[in-house]
């Protein structure tokens, strides 16, 4: 009887919650009390919902998402964001969509006009992705916005995600899932702790019903070279375990094995037959090296050299790699079609240890075991197994050197599909410092009130490549610019003179820019001294982090970052004495300042040592007083007077 009575009261406590809640989400706020809420806001998303109905029809997969989205326009600002964009594919196209404006009186006004676009970055040759665009009419402080769309997903195993957390404030964000009884989900929260997330799992006859909803969330803050937000916003991701078919059970995702065996398909078959031409090429490539890793490095630099990296993709065409063959005679492929010639050429000749590899870069921060769908990557490249090392063969990073990864794909973690049947998975490195270091040689004297003098700069490993891949035009008067840029010293009054540039094209040596250099309105006289600042360079690698910064730093790679100032003492002066050196090893950087004299000449050494590639906000605070101290010391002078 008391089992009974317990039993009727939870259940009157479950339904009176969940009629609370029920009531937050359909209580309806009038303008006034949007603007009170948000008064520092131009607008406000209202409901921002996304709701997958799957399920099995005759015995097949159908797999059906439904978003709404509803913002309301707080003031003048607000109007001017009249644009909402949604993406369209071949495997998952839009199959409706409704745009309207409901005015402050409450009337409908239909939004038909749309633009589609191309994905526009300038190293895309086609990208099959459509963006389209969406512009609302007559939009006041008062009117919403409403944007409804109805998308199909053809592949069960390309699921999409979603994100609780906008660019704006929301009043609710719902996730929904409505599956058939028959069909097993899988799905992982991220980042939900300290998010209030209501979560539900409904029972029905025939499906289960799955609802998170989330009320009141602030706006995604964005931050100067912070992760993306995936590290950060609370989101989940979804996929499809299996599901009973017609007539069998369908395992799709859920392990890795699965993820793997998936990615598979797309390869098997490929490069089954290499051409003669292709063969005769790789031959004669590698035909002066007598090691196997000598000649994968040259096939490496030939494909670097000779196939044009273009992005684009077509349905599956974004996951299948395109036969060596073709990507041979067309002269251009993508991150797959480049990774699909470098292991063809590697066994035309007989090495077959050079393997297609998948890999997420570094906006992507799952591991294959934390998410095993194709979620957890976006990129694909190839690897050398050289016994105990892996090397990975990045192509579509054109300036990078043999040995080194691209930055982008630093510490994630690969999987190397070495058969059918077998893979590997392993860990990207991270780019020491020592490996990626750029230096600085000045020889300085002074002429007059000007400073002039010889400089010298060398760059390495990925600095190396970074740097270059930054500066690549034919267009003269910018490459000047781009290398002015790249060895200003001292002020803007900085003169750059006779820059010559070494080793280019030669990724195995160093970037070099030998230059003179005259320096105006740089140093202060004062009756019979001379006073000069030698920190020629400034460290803007370094800087203070903001009070209110919440989000770690990224750096795109660890830097030793070396300067030396030669400055030749003028034969009727002196030098008085010189400021001690400084000395900080604060965990995250290392930095070292050195003055010293040599008859007439007085040098001074200083360098910085990034040693992290992501700094913490707990290490926010120290960072800044090691910056403090740096600015402080680097503002020093050095007096020159008369000899007496």
């Amino acid at each position: 009887m008391m089992r009974t009575s317990l039993w009727k009261l939870s259940r009157v406590v479950f339904i009176f919650l969940l009629s609370a809640v029920s009531m937050h989400a359909q209580k309806e706020m009038k303008f006034a009390d949007y603007l009170l809420k948000y008064e520092n806001q131009s607008e406000v998303i209202v409901s921002d919902e996304s709701v997958f109905k799957i399920k099995i029809n005759k015995g097949k997969l159908s797999i059906i998402k439904e978003d709404y989205f509803e913002s309301i326009i707080l003031n003048e600002t607000g109007i001017k964001n009249f644009k909402e964009e949604f993406y369209d594919s071949e495997l998952s196209p839009v199959l409706e969509y409704e745009a309207y404006t409901i005015s402050k009186k409450g009337k409908k006004i239909k939004s038909n006009l749309i633009k589609e676009f191309a994905n526009d970055d300038a190293n895309i040759f086609y990208d099959e992705i459509k963006k389209k665009e969406v512009t609302f009419k007559s939009l006041e402080p008062g009117a919403k916005k409403v944007l409804k769309t109805k998308i199909e997903y053809r592949d069960p195993n390309l699921l999409s995600r979603y994100i609780f957390q906008k660019s704006l404030p929301s009043e609710k964000m719902m996730f929904r899932l409505e599956v058939d009884n028959d069909i097993e989900i899988g799905y992982k929260l991220f980042h939900e702790e300290g998010v209030d997330i209501n979560f539900r799992k409904e029972e029905k006859r025939k499906k289960t019903i799955y609802i998170w909803e989330v009320y009141d969330t602030e706006p995604f803050k964005y931050e100067m070279s912070r992760p993306g937000i995936l590290y950060t916003a609370p989101h989940i991701a979804i996929y499809i375990k299996q599901y009973k078919g017609a007539d069998k059970n369908s395992n799709l995702l859920g392990t890795v094995d699965d993820l793997f065996h998936y990615y598979q398909s797309f390869v098997e078959g490929v490069n089954s037959e290499i051409n003669e031409e292709l063969i005769n090429i790789a031959s004669a490539v590698t035909e002066p090296y007598d090691t196997e890793e000598e000649k994968v490095k040259a096939i490496y630099y030939w494909v670097k050299d000779n196939i044009k990296y273009i992005a684009y993709e077509n349905g599956y065409e974004g996951f299948i790699p395109r036969e060596a063959n073709l990507v041979c005679e067309r002269k251009f492929g993508d991150c797959k079609d480049m990774s699909s010639i470098i292991t063809a050429m590697c066994s035309g000749i007989g090495i077959s240890n050079v393997y297609l590899t998948w890999i997420g870069s570094r906006v992507i921060p799952y591991t294959y075991s934390e998410l095993p769908t194709p979620g957890v990557d976006n990129h694909m490249i190839a690897a050398y197994i050289n016994g105990d090392e892996i090397i990975f063969l990045d192509a579509t990073d054109q300036k990078t050197r043999y040995g080194l990864p691209s930055s982008f794909i630093q510490g994630k973690e690969a999987l190397i599909c070495i058969s059918k049947d077998e893979y590997k998975l392993h860990k990207v490195p991270i780019v020491s410092e020592d490996d990626n270091e750029v230096t600085i040689k000045v020889s300085a004297k002074v002429d007059g009130s000007i400073i002039k003098g010889k400089g010298k700069t060398t760059m390495s490993g990925i600095a190396r490549s970074n740097i270059l891949a930054r500066m690549s035009t034919t267009n003269d008067k910018k490459r000047f610019n781009s290398i002015k840029g790249r060895v200003r010293l001292g002020s803007n009054k900085f003169q750059l003179l006779n820059p010559v540039e070494q080793n280019v094209e030669e990724r195995d040596s160093m970037y070099i820019i030998n230059f003179d250099y005259e320096l105006d309105n740089y140093l202060v006289e004062l009756d019979d001294e001379i006073y000069i600042n030698m920190f020629l360079r400034e460290l803007t690698l370094i800087d203070e982090f903001e009070d209110d910064r919440i989000f770690p730093f990224v750096f795109e790679y660890k830097l030793n970052y070396v300067i030396q100032v030669d400055l030749e003492i003028p034969a009727n002066k002196e030098i008085g004495s010189l400021p001690e050196a400084l000395y900080i090893d604060n965990g995250q950087f290392i930095y070292n300042g050195e003055y010293n004299k040599y008859d007439n000449r007085v040098t001074l050494d200083y360098s910085i040592k990034l040693r992290e590639i992501s700094i913490d906000p707990t290490h926010f605070d120290a960072w800044n007083k090691s910056v403090k101290e740096i600015k402080n010391y680097m503002k020093q002078t050095i007096t020159l007077k008369d000899k007496t």
